[in-house]
This record gives C-alpha cells, structure tokens and sequence, in this order.
C-alpha cells in the first residue's frame, strides 16, 4: 500500500478545459488589474505630509494611530478571516480569499476613495494635485475592505476566485461613489460607517447573490459546519468582538475618541447578553446556536456605529445593543429561512441579519439622536454635528439628511449589487457549479488517499483482511503475555 497526496483531479464537460479556462480567467483577471494598479499609483498618488520625511523626522506624529490601524488591520485578516471559517469544507478557501480581496481592495480604494481619491477629485471639480498617502487613508481602506468582505460573505462557496475579485473591483467604484454622496454631497455623520459600510455592504452583497447564486445551493450538504470549523469561526468573532471598538474609533480623536470606545463596548456587551438570551429561547430545544453566537454578539458593534460619538448615554448604548443582537438572532431563525423560502434570496454567513439590519438600526438611531440633540447638552462639539461646518443649521434637518442617505445606500447598494451580479456571473464555471462549498475546488488540499499497488486490487481494505490484521494482534498479545 501507498499513500498519494493528489489523486488525479475530475475532468468537468469540456474534456477537462474548464480548469484551464478558469485558471486564463483568474491569472488575466487579476494580473492586468494589478499591473494597472501599480501604474494608476505611480501616476496619482504621493507621500502625504505625515510620511514626508524631507521636511522633518522629528516624530511628532500621533504614534496611537499606527496602533489602532493595526487593530483594524486584524480584524480584517483575523477577525473576518476566522469568522468565515465557518463552512466545513471551506476553511482554505474563507481564509485566503478573505487575504487576497483585502490586498486589493486597499490598493484600489486608494485610487477610488470617497474622500481623498478620484470620487473626492469629481466632486470638488479639482484635478490640481495628487491623491496623499496617509496614515487615515490606510485606515480608510481597511473600512472599504470591511464593506466587501461583508458581501463575500453573502457569496461564500458559491463563487470562484475571479469572480470574488471582479465584484470587489466594482463594488469600490460604487461604495466610494456613495461615501462621497453621503459625506460631501449630504453631509451626515457616520463615525463607525453603520450607513455607507455595513448596510451598502450587506445589501450590495444579497444583490450580487440574489443573481448569481444556483439553485442547487438551497439546503446544499456542505453549507453547514462542524464543532472543528465552529470553533474556528469563533476565534474570527472573539478577535471581532475585541477590536470593535478601534474599528468605530479608528479615526475619531480625544475625548471623542473615548466616547466612542465606551460606547461601542458598552453596546457589545448588550448584544453579546441578548444573543444568547433569544438564540436560548427562539431555537426551540432550549440550546444555543453557534451560528447566532459567532453572529449575533458582534450587532452591537454595527448598530451603534453611526451614533457611537454622540451623547446617548450607557443605558442607550447597552440598549442598542441588547436591540441589535436580539434581532440579529430573530433574522437569523425567521427572517433569512422566510427570505429563502419564498424567494430564494441565499445568504451564506447570513450577513443581511448581522450587518444589514442592525446597519439599518444605527441610521434610524442616529436621526432619533440627533433629533433629539441640543447645543446646551453638547457645548463645543455641537458644530460637529449641526452648523456651518456640519452644513445643516438645525438638528431636524440633520437628522432628516440621516434618513436620506439610508434610503439613498440602500437604493444604490441594490441597484448596483444587481448590475455587478450579471457582470460576475459571465465568469461563472461549471467546475465550481459542479461542488459547491468545497476547498478543492480552487486549492490542492494536502489529505491523503490510500491507494493499491496493484491496480487489480482495491484500495480499500477488504472486511477479511481487517480481521486477518485483527487476529494476528490478539496472537501477538497472547505470546507477549
């Protein structure tokens, strides 16, 4: 007997092209993007004044930045990464796609971004001078990455590699195109990006899904997990769940930057509780779902985003996200089933419950906030919300603009989530059609298959021989005895 790492490999219709095509699609795909990457950055892009080292060394910069990039920086490996490692076939497959969207999405976001890139150069009419590298613009792209490893996750085991990569190039063209109607256009404030992240994420994600998504994935066997790839998962959701707070406070400063860490914790902590509360309740065998729970704990995070920097006290952050988790889990049991039904909207890591609704929780949050929000409560930092600065002179109107730019996320993120779906899914391939949910579909999977000698003889021991090598023990035991 032998042992073979990589047993041949199944030929698809096609004599076996199909492979070859897509391996032609991938290689095209992503090695002329990169390569238009590199040039677009040598042309439009510069060392910004925090990394001109010609002017001064003096380190004077604000060292606690690089720390909460890194933070970010791990949740998008770790923690997403982790989290996806859910499905029980698919581990290599989350992790990697996870790391390689990411790599690009930061590169391209650069280029494209809302608020420093070419969405920023559109809306300003100026074209005089070149996109700066900074320390904000790279934590900037991580949030971008944030949004479409969101929609990865609508996706996840349904779409090879290149697709993953298409819908990631133009969902940034989009998302920044957003960012920029929102920030500059309406002017609304977004401290934790629950509106232009999560929601356009989410829904931008079930759109490409909805369209490209086959029917065979419905209830498919391999889109469930194991107690090994759960737990998993649950590394991705612990490093998630600690490291919110950075994510909502990243480019926050002071004693705003405070507020957002104590509020954001505090919201964790609400959802965290009411996870396991409804997941005990609504699942019907009085037992927790680990779905729920890798899920679920982290609403409170997106939930309070948006209104993470504004006064709503620690009983309104525990509140929201007691709120958020609660629903998260109600999503999760009755709405993606109904959804799925009825439908046939699939949803993988079921981001519409996590990211979608409680996205749209923390904008309809924010606009009751702000609403409510008096310059005498507030004091110096009124002028970041309502003002000349802020461009809304009073709070109903700011908080009306709230409002807006919701409906205005979700109308683009659906409209171009479709659009993207009938580009991405011109690249669909029978291969991956054909094996759903499986790493070995686009990774040599290092498990080993016993094989003959001869090729006559089954590779499988035969019922006799495993009691022939059973006998024989008993024999040796008894003479050593």
């Amino acid at each position: 007997m032998t042992y073979v790492a990589n047993p041949k490999p199944p030929t698809y219709g096609g004599g076996g092209k199909e492979p070859v095509k897509e391996n032609d699609q991938f290689f095209n795909v992503v090695f002329w993007f990169q390569a238009l990457l590199i040039l677009l950055m040598g042309l439009c892009t510069e060392y910004g004044a925090d990394c001109d080292i010609s002017k001064k060394i003096d380190g004077a910069n604000n060292n606690n930045l690089y720390a909460t990039y890194q933070d970010v920086h791990v949740m998008m490996f770790i923690g997403f990464g982790f989290l996806m490692t859910f499905l029980k076939k698919y581990g290599l497959s989350s992790l990697s796609f996870n790391f390689l969207l990411t790599v690009i999405i930061i590169q391209w976001n650069i280029l494209t971004s809302g608020t420093e890139g070419f969405w920023k150069f559109v809306y300003e009419n100026d074209w005089s001078h070149k996109i700066h590298l900074s320390m904000p613009l790279l934590i900037e792209s991580d949030f971008a990455a944030a949004c479409s490893l969101i929609s990865m996750g609508a996706v996840l085991g349904k779409c090879n590699a290149v697709q993953l990569c298409v819908m990631a190039i133009f969902e940034m063209v989009f998302f920044n195109c957003n960012l920029m109607l929102c920030f500059s256009w309406l002017g609304i404030t977004d401290q934790g990006g629950s509106i232009v992240v999560h929601t356009f994420g989410a829904f931008f994600g079930l759109a490409v899904s909805y369209i490209v998504s086959p029917k065979k994935a419905l209830d498919h066997e391999d889109n469930s997990s194991t107690r090994s790839s759960d737990t998993f998962a649950m590394i991705g959701t612990l490093f998630l769940w600690m490291f919110w707070p950075s994510f909502n406070g990243a480019l926050a400063t002071g004693e705003m930057q405070n507020l957002v860490v104590v509020n954001t914790t505090l919201a964790l902590c609400g959802s965290a509780v009411a996870t396991f509360l409804f997941s005990f309740k609504l699942r019907g065998n009085s037992k927790f779902d680990m779905v729920d729970v890798q899920n679920a704990t982290l609403a409170g995070g997106v939930a309070v985003g948006t209104i993470s920097n504004m006064l709503i006290g620690p009983a309104g952050a525990i509140g929201t996200g007691f709120i958020a988790g609660s629903f998260c889990v109600v999503g999760y049991v009755k709405i993606a089933p109904f959804l799925e039904r009825t439908i046939g909207l699939q949803d993988t890591c079921g981001v519409q419950n996590l990211h979608g609704y409680s996205g749209i929780m923390g904008g309809i949050a924010s606009a009751i906030t702000l609403a409510a929000a008096t310059e005498e409560n507030y004091g110096v930092a009124w002028g970041v919300f309502v003002g000349p600065d802020a461009k809304h002179a009073t709070a109903a109107k700011a908080a009306g603009y709230q409002i807006a730019a919701l409906v205005l996320t979700l109308a683009f993120a659906i409209v171009s989530g479709l659009l993207t779906g009938l580009v991405v899914k011109c690249f669909q391939s029978q291969k991956m059609n054909d094996r759903l949910f499986e790493d070995d579909v686009s990774f040599e999977v290092s498990e080993h298959h016993v094989v003959s000698n001869k090729p006559e003889k089954s590779a499988a021991l035969s019922y006799n021989e495993v009691e022939n090598n059973l006998e024989q023990r008993k024999a040796w035991g008894n003479q050593l005895g």
